[in-house]
């Protein structure tokens, strides 16, 4: 990965993304944090951004298809419950996006 690094200094990151990072929990924005309980869970899951900004931000739940079966505004250091009774078992896709923020986790339905 050369154009990652011209000057050879071993760092081989962009802007916080490290390309060969596999897991899907990670987060690339510095002092934000997606927080997501319980996890696996039945019935229903607390999701929360944990910031030190002011800001809103645009939650989606996703099928593994890229299908939105969920969204809803959420703010900082809100606590937003979600009725997941209804999904099907199997692993969905939290995306939540802001200003500069793009935070995405697993949410495991049993």
């Amino acid at each position: 990965k050369d154009w990652l690094d011209p000057n050879n200094s071993g760092v081989t990151t962009l802007n916080g993304f490290d390309p060969n990072a596999a897991s899907i929990d990670n987060n690339y924005n510095n002092n934000i944090d997606l927080s997501i309980y319980p996890n696996p869970s039945n019935d229903f899951v607390l999701i929360k951004v944990n910031s030190n900004k002011l800001n809103k931000y645009n939650l989606t739940i996703l099928e593994i298809s890229g299908k939105i079966i969920f969204s809803a505004e959420i703010y900082n250091n809100q606590d937003i419950r979600i009725n997941i009774k209804d999904f099907a078992s199997g692993i969905y896709l939290i995306n939540v996006l802001g200003h500069d923020v793009f935070l995405h986790k697993k949410l495991i339905k049993k």
